[in-house]
């Protein structure tokens, strides 16, 4: 099953979110067991607003590996908009990089890997060798890193995230 954006006027188990009055209304299906809600969390924003439209276990302690590679992307991100780095720019593996645990792309300390063949690992492979070469790229080391996301995290509101 293949969901979309005007999906996205749709809640778990059936309920209809607050609309706009010049949309009509319809209702999407969400199968049962698609998602557990007693473990699952869930946020829907209005995206011209950021007003919540609908939020599930918002506050849960979670440890997911994703939410650090989607955050060091956007650090990436940011550094290539800031003009820090460029696409091409060469990014080295260090030895504490290489001996990351997989997932990862098999690096070998003294090679280089460019910003978009990093970008692409993240999102593809979400490879963990290469997310230590952005932090330390970006960073220095990788604790100094941890410490910038978790001020950028602060900055965008994320008040309970490390």
């Amino acid at each position: 099953m293949v969901f979309g954006p005007a999906d996205a006027a749709t809640r778990h188990r059936h309920h209809l979110l607050p609309l706009k009055k010049d949309h009509a209304a319809r209702v999407v299906r969400v199968p049962v067991g698609a998602t557990d809600p007693d473990k699952d969390a869930a946020l829907i924003l209005d995206g011209a607003t950021g007003r919540v439209l609908y939020a599930r276990n918002e506050t849960a302690e979670r440890h997911p590996a994703s939410l650090t590679k989607m955050m060091t992307l956007y650090m990436l991100f940011e550094a290539l908009k800031a003009g820090k780095v460029t696409m091409e720019t060469p990014m080295p593996v260090s030895e504490h990089a290489a001996e990351q645990k997989p997932t990862k792309l098999f690096l070998r300390p003294g090679q280089t890997i460019t910003v978009d063949n990093a970008i692409r690992a993240i999102v593809i492979r979400s490879a963990n060798d290469v997310a230590v070469v952005i932090a330390e790229a970006l960073g220095g080391t990788e604790l100094n890193f941890a410490q910038m996301m978790t001020a950028k995290a602060k900055q965008l509101g994320m008040r309970e995230t490390y």
